[in-house]
């Protein structure tokens, strides 16, 4: 049997923290009502544990480390990793700085999305001042806990915007 992935896209009422017009998520409006439970998740990674041979977890969009959404987040990645999968989480970082500890005991690996080496560039396609700041304090915060190997960082080059990347190198390395 090929190994299987599940990925959660977990519901936020009051939707993400940030709003980039960019964002299937939002644009299908797929998790801003949800018609699932918290428990409805729980159950349905227990089913697929128990049942199936699941080789990684990913939490994903909205925002999974939201206030509303971490208790979710932090018990499916709990959840998995004591059946040994692999986990992993996506992120826009502006939460990440507060629970890289509590990560640390729960997720393999962390994908942060960083749009540009610029303040005003990242924060004008996020929708939110100072959301760079915040995603490279995680960045850097998340770099001194996992190491290099399991944190990934995500740009979206949108088209006639390959200058936006400029300077990432620089400030990833």
């Amino acid at each position: 049997m090929k190994k299987l992935y599940a990925t959660f896209v977990l519901p936020a009422e009051n939707g993400c923290n940030l709003s980039c017009s960019f964002c299937a998520i939002a644009q299908r409006r797929e998790a801003t009502k949800p018609s699932l439970s918290s428990g409805d998740y729980v159950h349905f990674l227990i089913d697929a544990l128990v049942n199936l041979q699941v080789h990684r977890v990913s939490i994903q969009g909205y925002e999974p480390l939201l206030p509303e959404t971490w208790p979710l987040t932090r018990q499916l990645l709990k959840l998995a990793s004591a059946f040994l999968c692999e986990t992993s989480l996506v992120t826009n970082g502006v939460h990440l700085a507060e629970n890289v500890a509590e990560l640390a005991r729960c997720v393999d690996s962390i994908t942060v999305s960083l749009d540009s080496a610029q303040a005003s560039i990242h924060d004008r396609l996020r929708g939110k001042v100072g959301a760079h700041a915040s995603a490279v304090a995680g960045i850097r915060t998340a770099g001194n806990v996992f190491g290099g190997d399991a944190l990934n960082v995500n740009s979206v080059l949108l088209p006639s915007k390959a200058n936006n990347l400029s300077g990432m190198p620089k400030l990833l390395k």
